[in-house]
């Protein structure tokens, strides 16, 4: 009884030590979410600016006439400007919404589901630096919709847009809300 007592004791003082040194194990950054979002939508009380209805918050107009959408809890925004002819402009701002935010070059992977389908085509948007922007950082990314896309509803998902050290999933589309004829910026 006892030698079985020590037994199941040891294999108990193992376990918690095993399970501790689990916890020292560093951890990846999260992806956090983004999405763009309609006025009063996006409930976030720290929010500074915008256009608050109740506890959400809407996002001006961006200066390229595009759909400002949130990345994380607003600690980062992009501006999203579809072109006629089939192009997407990601332009990377900062916390207040309209200053540019410069951040690696990197090749981001846009996955383009057209309205009413299931099975999205794969865009790459290529950094597209901007005079002023420091040599291996940009401001702006760009990329091109298939042309039997151009002029459709979309929506596009980026899994992984690196932020100094953290990443975000962002997610917009060019579909209209039926409210004011405005790109959708619903989550």
């Amino acid at each position: 009884m006892v030698r079985t007592l020590i037994v199941l004791a040891g294999l108990g003082a193992a376990a918690a030590t095993a399970t501790l040194a689990g916890c020292n194990k560093p951890q990846p950054p999260a992806e956090k979410a983004a999405a763009p979002h309609k006025d009063g939508d996006h409930k976030d009380a720290d929010h500074k600016g915008g256009d608050h209805k109740g506890e959400g918050h809407g996002h001006k107009p961006g200066a390229h006439g595009g759909t400002i959408v949130s990345l994380g809890q607003d600690s980062y925004h992009a501006e999203v400007v579809f072109e006629k002819d089939g192009g997407v402009r990601l332009y990377m701002l900062g916390k207040d919404e309209s200053t540019p935010q410069e951040v690696q070059v990197q090749d981001l992977v846009g996955y383009v589901t057209p309205a009413g389908a299931t099975d999205a085509v794969q865009v790459k948007f290529a950094a597209d630096p901007q005079k002023g922007d420091a040599a291996g950082k940009t401001t702006q990314f760009a990329a091109k919709l298939p042309h039997d896309l151009h002029g459709k509803a979309v929506r596009v998902t980026i899994n992984n847009v690196q932020v100094g050290a953290e990443r975000f999933r962002v997610e917009f589309s060019n579909e209209k809300d039926g409210k004011d004829g405005k790109a959708g910026h619903g989550h």
